[in-house]
C-alpha cells in the first residue's frame, strides 16, 4: 500500500520533481530526466505519484451529444474529440447536464492535452512501473477543489489566475463543477484581463454554458492586490463587485503564488477529475482488484481457522464431561463395594454368582463413557457446520432387577444432545442430522423436538434423543 505521495510537475519551461515537504527540484530533458525519474521510481517502490500540467496546450471545451450510457457514450465522446481534433490519450469528459426535451442530449465538457507527443517519455516511465501513477492533473480540473473555499456559493463564478505571461479563466457553475475553461498568452495578464473577461462572457452565453440573464461573480486570485485601473476594467462587467483572494488564503497555510497552490492542491487530490490514459487506469484498477482479492483471501482464512477453534475447544468440552462423569461412577462403585463389604457373608449358589458376575461386567461397562460414540456425534457435528453443539449428556437406566436378583438380558443407553442453527435451515436438516447421528447398531429412532431458550433474541435449540440397545453390540 502506497503511503506518500509525490508530484511532476510539466510546464512550458521543463520538468520539476516536487516531492512532499520540499522545494521543487528540475530535471534535465529528455532522454536524461526520465532516465532520472526512472531510478527514483525504482528506489521508493511505495510511493505514488502525481502529475501537474501547467501548459498552454490544456483545453475544456463545451460540447453536446446525444444522450447514451456505457459503450455508447465512450464512443460518441470519442466521435465528438475526434471531430473538434482534440483527439489525445490525455482526456477526460465532465457531465454539466441531461436533457430528455426536446430531445435526449447531455451536455459535456470535454478536458484534455493536445500536445502528447511532449509527455511521451515521461509517460513511458510510469508504464513501465504499473500502478505508480494515481492522477494527472491541470490547473483548471483543480480550480473546481477550490468552489467550497470561494465566495457566493450557488452562483456562477467565473475565476481570474493570472500567471506568468498568462491569462487562465475558469468558469465554475452553481454545484461548483468546472463549466469552462482557457489560458491565454499575455506579456500583461492583468492589463488585459478586462477585455478578455467581456469577450469570454459573450462566448459562454453564445454557447449556452452561461444563461443569458446569469451576472457571474469575478474573482480574482493573485498574490497581490490589483491597482485601481485593473478594478475599474472589471468592475463595469457583472453585477457583483470583484472579490480578490491571495493564494495563501485558499491554501490555509503560506503560499506565494498561484504555482505553489495549485501543487498543494494536486498532491492532496483524492476523486478530483484525471487525464490518464485508459491503459494506466486499467494497470492502477488490476493493482486495487489484486489487493481486494489479497484481503478476501485473508478474511477467509481468519475464518476457517476461527471455525476449527471453535470445533476443538468443542471436543475438549466432550472429554472433560466424560472425565467427570467416569469420576461419578468410580465414586458410585465404590460405595457399593463399601456397602457390601459391610453386609455379613453368605453363600452364594451357582446361579447367583453368574448373575454378580454379569452384574459386575455391566457395573464395568457403565464405568466406560461411550468413547465411539461420542466421536461418532463429533464426526457428524463436524460435517453439519450448519448446526452448533450446546449440551451433550447420556444416562444409564436403573437394573432392572427381579426377585432372583438383577436380570443382564436387555442394557440400555440414552443419550440426548442438544444442538443450535448457525443459519437458517428448514426442518428437514435437523432431522438429516439426528438420522446419521442415529445410523448407529443397535440404536432406536432419534426423537426431536424443540428445546429450551435462553432469551427471546438467541436462536432456538433443537433436543435430538436417543436409546440405544447395548445388549448384543458391545460398550458403544
Amino acid at each position: 500500500m502506497q503511503k506518500t505521495t509525490h508530484l511532476l510537475l510539466l510546464d512550458d519551461t521543463g520538468a520539476r520533481l516536487v516531492l512532499r515537504g520540499e522545494a521543487p527540484q528540475p530535471l534535465p530533458p529528455p532522454p536524461a530526466g526520465p532516465a532520472q525519474l526512472a531510478r527514483l521510481l525504482e528506489s521508493t517502490p511505495r510511493t505514488g505519484w502525481r502529475w501537474l500540467v501547467e501548459r498552454r496546450d490544456e483545453y475544456a471545451m463545451p460540447t453536446t451529444v446525444p444522450l447514451a450510457r456505457g459503450r455508447d457514450r465512450h464512443a460518441l465522446l470519442a466521435h465528438q474529440r475526434r471531430k473538434l481534433q482534440l483527439d489525445s490519450p490525455y482526456h477526460c469528459s465532465l457531465n454539466l447536464a441531461q436533457r430528455t426535451e426536446p430531445r435526449p442530449e447531455e451536455d459535456v465538457l470535454l478536458c484534455g492535452l493536445s500536445d502528447a507527443q511532449s509527455l511521451a517519455p515521461w509517460l513511458a516511465v510510469f508504464a513501465a512501473h504499473p500502478g505508480r501513477l494515481l492522477g494527472i492533473h491541470t490547473p483548471a480540473l483543480l480550480s473546481a477543489a477550490l468552489g467550497p473555499r470561494l465566495p457566493a456559493p450557488g452562483d456562477y463564478r467565473l475565476l481570474i489566475q493570472p500567471g506568468e505571461n498568462l491569462l487562465r479563466l475558469s468558469c465554475l457553475g452553481p454545484t461548483g463543477a468546472l463549466h469552462f475553461s482557457r489560458s491565454t498568452p499575455h506579456p500583461e495578464p492583468l492589463a488585459a484581463a478586462g477585455s478578455e473577461v467581456s469577450q469570454l462572457l459573450r462566448y459562454l452565453r453564445s454557447q449556452k454554458t452561461l444563461p443569458a440573464q446569469a451576472s457571474p461573480q469575478l474573482i480574482l486570485i493573485s498574490p497581490s492586490a490589483p491597482g485601481p485601473e485593473i478594478t475599474a476594467s472589471l468592475d463595469g462587467i457583472s453585477e457583483h463587485p470583484l472579490h480578490h483572494l491571495s493564494p495563501q488564503q485558499l491554501a490555509g497555510q503560506p503560499c506565494p503564488d498561484l504555482a505553489s497552490l495549485f501543487i498543494q492542491l494536486a498532491l492532496d487530490a483524492r476523486r478530483a477529475p484525471d487525464l490518464r490514459p485508459t491503459s494506466l487506469c486499467r494497470a492502477r484498477q488490476h493493482q486495487q482488484l489484486g489487493q481486494a482479492l489479497g484481503l478476501g483471501a485473508g478474511l477467509a482464512l481468519v475464518s476457517c481457522l476461527s471455525y476449527a477453534a471453535q470445533t476443538y475447544w468443542s471436543s475438549l468440552d466432550l472429554d472433560e464431561e466424560a472425565a467427570r462423569l467416569q469420576q461419578q461412577t468410580q465414586a458410585l462403585e465404590q460405595q457399593a463395594r463399601t456397602r457390601l463389604s459391610q453386609r455379613p457373608a453368605r453363600h452364594l449358589s451357582p446361579e447367583q454368582l453368574g448373575r454378580l458376575e454379569a452384574l459386575d461386567q455391566r457395573l464395568h461397562t457403565r464405568q466406560q463413557p461411550p468413547r465411539p460414540l461420542l466421536e461418532r456425534v463429533a464426526e457428524v457435528l463436524g460435517q453439519h457446520p450448519e448446526f452448533q453443539l450446546q449440551q451433550l449428556e447420556w444416562h444409564w437406566p436403573p437394573l432392572a432387577t427381579t426377585n432372583g436378583g438383577p436380570t443382564p438380558e436387555h442394557e440400555h443407553l440414552q443419550l440426548q444432545l442438544e444442538v443450535s442453527p448457525t443459519s437458517a435451515t428448514d426442518g428437514q436438516a435437523i432431522d438429516r442430522l439426528a438420522a446419521r447421528i442415529g445410523n448407529w447398531p443397535g440404536a432406536g429412532t432419534p426423537r426431536v423436538d424443540m428445546g429450551h431458550q435462553l432469551n427471546g433474541d438467541a436462536p432456538p435449540r433443537w433436543r435430538i434423543s436417543i436409546d440405544l440397545d447395548t445388549t448384543n453390540h458391545g460398550q458403544p
